[in-house]
């Protein structure tokens, strides 16, 4: 089956969303499908190109600037269509609902075949509801498309409840996000060095203030420092908070790690932290339990169905004093090393992309039964 598969951005941009994608197209080969990529142009990069033997078209489908956004999108839409139209595809699929939503409905209106939107977390939370205009677009992808999903049930019930939802009884369910803990690269580390490891886009919502703020608070209960990978536009606040604090040496910043070197960090951690006040699934807290690495982590949105406290790992408060009071325990606990072994059992620590590619296939099939859909190409 030729399935297309739209995304906001992909590699080499490092994320969730990126990694996502690949490990999913990846998942879809290996099950006898071809799938293409249509993604967002970033300075430096062809229009058109390979990776991992898969195609990756891409578009100045940007919103910046908006001033000319609208010259833009009128072109960009027909340079998609010419793309999707001339590769025929059998679905199309969005992972991470938005400007390319747009261009992907109109490819499914034209081509006939079905429209699959995959809802991922900000999109639900924070872009459709913020304001009468957004929502009504959002309104509108969800009343068109065949098939609406979620990456927990968590967030499918925040979505559900949201007054610009639109989809349609029967054709709305989860398809949650998978792990994949390979290729990893081994730090060229001493054997010796002992750190307590955090990671993540440094935006609000993840929260490592939080986590300064509860390393502050732990002075020397926990004698290892704190390393936290990734960049964002937080970096510098945080780097400040740290100094104001008086964090010093006890506080390392890492910058943007690529993906397998940050796996290679998280297997030889001691202990993650995952401080989000958000988080609609939680791709870190699987991570580190697929390491058989221990995971202390705030309980908000999915990550209580994704951590059996106690067992699989822990779960704090979201604030400075809860994730101390948690950080501590987790440290102090002499079952700590077996916490993170169980962790290896939990489900979302074994759910890989090839499972997830069947339940895609699964709902494409759904898609498929509404009138018009199957055979559109025929």
């Amino acid at each position: 089956m030729r399935i297309a598969l739209f995304c906001n951005d992909y590699w080499p941009t490092i994320g969730g969303v990126q990694t996502a994608v690949r490990g999913l197209a990846a998942g879809l080969v290996r099950r006898g499908h071809e799938p293409l990529i249509l993604t967002c142009q970033p300075g430096g990069c062809a229009p058109a190109e390979e990776l991992d033997g898969i195609p990756i078209r891409r578009f100045s489908w940007s919103l910046r600037p908006p001033a000319t956004f609208p010259f833009r999108a009128w072109r960009t839409r027909r340079q998609v269509r010419e793309a999707v139209l001339g590769w025929r595809p059998e679905a199309l699929y969005v992972h991470f609902v938005t400007v390319p939503a747009l261009f992907a409905r109109s490819c499914a209106l034209v081509a006939g075949a079905p429209l699959i939107l995959s809802f991922r977390g900000a999109e639900v939370m924070q872009l459709a509801p913020r304001d009468p205009v957004t929502g009504r677009v959002f309104s509108g992808l969800t009343g068109a498309a065949d098939v609406n999903l979620f990456c927990s049930r968590w967030l499918e019930s925040v979505g559900r409840a949201s007054g610009w939802f639109r989809g349609r009884p029967g054709r709305v369910g989860v398809l949650a996000d998978a792990v994949a803990v390979e290729p990893r690269t081994t730090p060229d580390l001493p054997a010796t060095v002992c750190y307590v490891f955090a990671g993540g886009r440094m935006v609000r919502k993840k929260g490592f203030d939080l986590l300064l703020r509860a390393w502050a608070a732990l002075g020397s209960r926990v004698r290892a420092p704190l390393w936290i990978a990734g960049d964002g536009e937080e970096r510098a606040a945080l780097e400040r908070l740290a100094r104001e604090l008086g964090l010093g040496d006890r506080v390392r910043f890492l910058g943007s790690v690529p993906h397998a070197e940050m796996l290679g960090l998280l297997e030889r951690a001691a202990l993650c932290v995952v401080p989000s006040r958000e988080e609609p699934y939680g791709i870190l807290v699987v991570e580190a339990q697929a390491l058989g690495v221990p995971v202390v982590a705030t309980g908000v949105g999915n990550i209580p169905a994704l951590i059996d406290a106690g067992r699989t790992g822990y779960l704090a408060e979201p604030t400075p004093e809860g994730l101390a009071r948690v950080i501590a325990a987790a440290w102090e606990d002499p079952r700590r090393p077996e916490i993170g072994s169980s962790g290896r059992d939990a489900p979302g620590a074994r759910r890989g992309y090839d499972t997830m590619a069947g339940e895609l296939e699964q709902w494409i099939e759904v898609a498929r039964s509404g009138p018009g859909k199957a055979g559109s190409w025929t």
